[in-house]
């Protein structure tokens, strides 16, 4: 029997990062009642500064601490500094935050400092940049499904490709506008043995398989029923209960990034039906967690070397010198021409951020760039066009 979810997710410490931004974060995991996840709270210490020593400018730094805990937050997800485009969700830190209690609030040269226990809510905090990560992709993040479920009359686990479980699960990504993969995708063949095997293992061989098939994220899912008799029921009637849980590996980073798990059970004479009307309910309560935590797996730090295939590039000299504006964009370090073929080129480059900016800053044009389309992005391949 799994255990429930935390009510409130631990971070780990970040003393690098906290010393740059001028916080500290607390790890610590708050037990609560986990059967509502969407009220879970993550417990971070952050410092706020604002100038002046009044009382508005307490209230100033209050706030202040407020949006540095919602920043490290971020920075801790997505592995990567924040950009503009995430001000927004700065803007309303105050959203997030379910209290918070002041450790300490001093004033010198001018001005208020306050250190801050601030207690975010994470699911509308996950939601929001979810909801703005996906809005900013130049293309549709791409997942792989491993769904292992139970089988009561056989009292085995088994692989499903096709199950109700994976038809709602696919469907509902779909709609989300995302790129659904299945077994097979890939050139790479896998035993029934060996996907259970990589079910039961850790995030490291989810994400191996999940970049065997081209996807951004692993979306890892097993079911588990069983059924009770309930007091003072009568004889012919069962307690089914199914349970979901959801596991969110990142493929870039190798990241378990999400993991949530939904329950339902209702009274029946049918524990097969039963079981099976139990088991939709709990798919529907993790969904939409899912889908959130697949978007922010697909935009996690990458950190690896990026394979560029430019079409239309003429020649090797053309090709060199798109590496040298490739040198001086934003996050690239090397950029290496690998060949040229046909009017191909295949570029190396090493890059640090996440791959939706790098794509939005090639296509964006630039003094000597030349006009590009993108064809596809997959992982941390590229495929570009250089148009006319």
């Amino acid at each position: 029997m799994w255990s429930r979810r935390p009510e409130a997710r631990s971070i780990a410490r970040a003393c690098g990062l906290a010393v740059a931004l001028g916080l500290f974060i607390a790890s610590i995991s708050l037990s609560a009642n986990a059967a509502d996840p969407e009220k879970a709270v993550t417990k971070i210490e952050s410092e706020g500064c604002a100038e002046g020593t009044t009382p508005a400018s307490r209230d100033a730094a209050v706030l202040d601490a407020t949006r540095n805990a919602v920043r490290l937050w971020l920075e801790m997800e997505l592995g990567a500094p924040l950009g503009d485009e995430f001000l927004p969700l700065l803007d309303a830190a105050n959203r997030y935050a379910a209290s918070s209690r002041p450790l300490r609030v001093h004033s010198a040269e001018g001005r208020t400092c306050a250190e801050l226990e601030v207690y975010l809510y994470e699911w509308p905090l996950r939601a929001d940049t979810a909801a703005l990560l996906f809005g900013l992709r130049a293309a549709p993040p791409r997942v792989a499904f491993l769904i292992i479920e139970e089988n009561t009359t056989q009292n085995s686990r088994a692989f499903q490709q096709h199950s109700r479980t994976a038809k709602i699960l696919a469907e509902a990504f779909a709609a989300k506008g995302f790129t659904i993969l299945t077994p097979g995708a890939s050139d790479t063949a896998y035993s029934e043995r060996e996907l259970l095997s990589i079910a039961e293992t850790g995030p490291a061989a989810l994400a191996r398989y999940g970049a065997e098939q081209g996807a951004d994220a692993v979306v890892a899912v097993e079911t588990q029923l069983s059924a009770t008799k309930p007091q003072g029921a009568g004889s012919q009637v069962l307690r089914a209960r199914a349970q979901v849980r959801v596991r969110i590996v990142g493929t870039a980073d190798g990241r378990l990034h999400d993991s949530s798990q939904g329950e339902a059970e209702i009274d029946t004479a049918d524990s097969a039906s039963g079981h099976g009307f139990a088991l939709v309910d709990a798919i529907y309560k993790v969904r939409d967690h899912a889908i959130a935590g697949a978007i922010l797996a697909s935009e996690s730090e990458t950190g690896q070397h990026v394979r560029l295939t430019l079409e239309g590039v003429g020649d090797f000299v053309a090709a060199e010198r798109f590496a040298e504006l490739l040198r001086g964009t934003e996050g690239v370090g090397e950029a290496n021409v690998i060949s040229v073929r046909g009017g191909s080129a295949l570029l190396q480059l090493t890059y640090a951020g996440r791959m939706g900016p790098l794509v939005e800053r090639l296509t964006a044009g630039g003094p000597g760039f030349p006009k590009l389309d993108v064809v596809k992005v997959v992982g941390t391949e590229m495929l570009l066009r250089a148009l006319p």
